[in-house]
């Protein structure tokens, strides 16, 4: 029975070591609970819910966006290929010369989902676009022609496809603004290959807290390569 004793309490040893192994803080956690940290375990469950795409369910809010958007559909509409670009996508974060996904604070990270008529994109709030076209612009580049529900007009979505096979990708012009006639840009990767990045989490247990601040990635860079 002793010997019983010793060999759970060593296996216990050891499971707690490779926890801490696996977990790097970059905040404490304080006297409420909340830490910020690097889980490098690519089995935490924190990935299932990184991967959640609930936002895609056709609710009631989802179905009257679909509705408000049928006006815009032409007579000659039909509904566009989705190619060969993932249909899932996670916001990805760059920090000292490492990509992460995040799970924040108040779980506000940018997803994506491309379907044939419909692009939806989550972060504070859901938007749904009705999907015009799907063009193949280049070996690695795509086009969406959309038009977004508050929006009310035509706007395209770029895709430029930095490692196709790590499942990264640059969004240009996800948020459509008329007033800004500049260039925006997020950081994505294939919801399919989340697992391959370590996750910081920013756990907060009891009330929202500030956001972790990550680094800019160099865009510019990043899009030099792509054909």
């Amino acid at each position: 029975m002793k010997r019983i004793l010793t060999l759970l309490l060593c296996a216990c040893s050891v499971v707690g070591m490779a926890q801490k192994r696996d977990t790097v803080f970059l905040k404490a956690r304080n006297l409420e609970g909340h830490s910020i940290y690097i889980d490098q375990n690519r089995n935490a469950k924190i990935y299932k819910s990184i991967a959640d795409t609930s936002y895609t369910a056709l609710d009631r809010e989802h179905k009257m966006s679909l509705k408000a958007l049928s006006k815009y559909r032409t007579k000659s509409f039909k509904k566009s290929s989705t190619l060969d670009i993932p249909r899932k996508w996670y916001a990805l974060k760059w920090y000292k010369g490492k990509y992460y996904v995040y799970a924040p604070s108040d779980w506000s990270s940018a997803r994506i989902s491309i379907s044939d008529s419909t692009f939806i994109f989550q972060q504070m709030e859901r938007t749904v676009s009705l999907v015009h076209k799907i063009a193949k612009t280049g070996a690695d580049r795509y086009s969406i022609l959309r038009t977004q529900e508050y929006a009310k007009r035509r706007s395209a979505v770029n895709i430029y496809m930095v490692d196709r096979k790590r499942g990264i990708a640059i969004f240009e012009n996800l948020y459509d603004d008329p007033d800004n006639k500049g260039s925006s840009y997020e950081l994505m990767v294939d919801l399919d290959k989340i697992r391959n990045y370590p996750v910081i989490v920013n756990y907060s247990p009891q009330h929202k807290e500030l956001e972790f601040g990550f680094d800019q990635p160099d865009f510019k860079a990043l899009l030099k390569d792509v054909k």
